[in-house]
């Protein structure tokens, strides 16, 4: 019969949650080059880091919904959940009538498409009384 230590699992486990880690940074330079040009090596692990404790608070586990998470952190800044800038954010990811989590992030990320939309297109819109 094999056994496995407890020391062992726990090694197990590190190392799961490291290749897990890495996923997430190698998305995040694919997906935000720029925004991740700006951070060292360091700074873009503990970023990930942060998702995925910031997205847990939030009940969001799967890995799918961590990477939208940390997308959303990439594009809108850390403290996205929190930011007045976007009181849609928090009010979304702990919405009690939306029990599951990855329906709660299915909505937010559309809402942060539509706003990162609105903010395209308003930065593009010629500014009033100038040429069309």
């Amino acid at each position: 019969m094999l056994r496995i230590r407890p020391e062992q699992m726990k090694a197990l486990g590190q190392d799961l949650r490291l290749r897990y880690e890495r996923r997430l940074v190698e998305r995040a330079r694919a997906t935000f080059p720029e925004a991740c040009a700006e951070l060292d090596e360091a700074g873009l692990l503990g970023r990930v880091r942060q998702a995925i404790e910031q997205a847990g608070r939030y009940g969001l586990e799967s890995e799918l919904d961590v990477a939208r998470f940390l997308d959303l952190m990439m594009a809108l800044g850390p403290q996205f959940d929190t930011d007045g800038r976007y009181p849609w954010a928090r009010g979304l990811l702990t919405d009690p009538r939306v029990p599951d989590p990855s329906e709660r992030m299915d909505a937010l990320f559309e809402r942060a498409v539509q706003h990162q939309e609105q903010e395209t297109a308003l930065e593009s819109a010629p500014a009033a009384g100038g040429a069309p």
